[in-house]
């Protein structure tokens, strides 16, 4: 599946996290590694979104286990704070640190949830 930009997904590898609002649906992390267009469209696009937080693109074993020592037990809980503030990525970010996220994560999972409210 291409993207809706011309921009393949081997050459959104090579963008720092700093390009990540640029880059169209895939989200790159320092790793240059890429959450994968399909898993993300998925996501974006689950209806209802589903429960688990593991769910999010870019939550994994770890970042799920920091978060449910700090509250956030469902995909929803973390999707309801982020609207709550506001849709802003950097205040949102910052709440995941203060959860112990690692801060790449913080604004890969930032990201993707803003697409998320995108595409309702």
């Amino acid at each position: 599946m291409q993207s809706h930009n011309s921009t393949s997904v081997r050459e959104h590898a090579a963008i720092t996290p700093d390009h990540w609002q640029d880059t169209g649906p895939d989200l790159c992390n320092q790793d240059d590694s890429v959450i994968s267009e399909a898993t993300l469209f998925r996501w974006l696009y689950a209806q209802p979104l589903p429960q688990y937080i593991e769910s999010i693109p870019g939550v994994g074993p770890t970042t799920a286990q920091q978060l449910l020592e700090a509250g956030y037990e469902t995909a929803d809980q973390l999707f309801g704070r982020f609207l709550m503030e506001k849709r802003d990525v950097e205040s949102f970010s910052e709440i995941l640190r203060e959860c112990g996220v690692h801060e790449t994560v913080c604004k890969r999972i930032a990201l993707v949830l803003e697409k998320r409210t995108k595409c309702l």
